[in-house]
């Protein structure tokens, strides 16, 4: 009996470790995300996120995550207008602090969905 019991005991353990939350950190230094506009129908830009970071927060056995969100303050319009209709067409939101729109640049949060948007607004507000 105690032989079947540290069996199991044993075999619980990489079960037990599978559990746990992971957690995964965005390396800023070889993470870069790229995007592509088509503008006016006739050509291709290309651009990416020079400032990426974040962490990620995966917990399997209770089917629940969570995503740092990172906002973003002193942009300049160009360095946004582009990349709003990318976001929104992704179910993303993305305004100014305020809750305005961003397309002026400024002081921007962007999320990948209306609940975090939400979140973070009432974060700001506070």
């Amino acid at each position: 009996m105690k032989r079947l019991t540290a069996v199991l005991a044993a075999a619980a353990l990489p079960l037990a470790a599978a559990a746990a939350p992971e957690s995964f950190t965005i390396d800023p230094y070889h993470s870069f995300p790229y995007f592509d506009v088509l503008h006016l129908g006739t050509s291709l830009i290309r651009g990416r996120f020079d400032k990426t970071s974040g962490k990620i927060t995966l917990d399997a056995a209770a089917k629940t995550g969570s995503v740092d969100l990172v906002i973003e303050a002193g942009l300049k319009q160009h360095d946004i207008v582009a990349l709003i209709p990318i976001i929104e067409g992704a179910g993303g939101v993305i305004t100014s602090w305020e809750g305005g729109s961003a397309a002026k640049g400024g002081r921007v949060v962007a999320a990948g969905d209306k609940r975090v948007h939400e979140a973070a607004m009432k974060v700001l507000a506070s």
